[in-house]
């Protein structure tokens, strides 16, 4: 299912002669999407093949098992990996839910 554009995120983006960019957004189904553009003056142009796009679908457990992925890489054998996961979904105003026992 694709995502409309206003709920894309940029990754990446180049403007010039060849235009390029790299966006990620979640599917009406929970699942993500990843889709690359490239297009412009290039190389393949004398071809007639001077745009190129792809897509990635994300169902919602591959896009988890991502996230676990991406986690694992950015914050693995660190002692503050929790608080600094919080602090992470704060600055960039991910929605938690914290429980706590003692």
């Amino acid at each position: 299912m694709r995502a409309s554009a206003a709920d894309r995120k940029s990754l990446w983006r180049t403007d010039g002669a060849r235009y390029g960019r790299c966006d990620v957004a979640a599917t009406c189904l929970d699942g993500l999407e990843i889709t690359y553009l490239e297009m412009g003056a290039g190389l393949w142009a004398a071809w007639g093949v001077d745009d190129h796009e792809l897509s990635l679908e994300l169902t919602p457990s591959a896009a988890a098992e991502l996230a676990i992925c991406l986690l694992r890489d950015r914050f693995s054998g660190r002692p503050d990996a929790f608080e600094a996961i919080r602090a992470y979904c704060d600055e960039h105003d991910i929605e938690v839910t914290l429980s706590e026992w003692t």
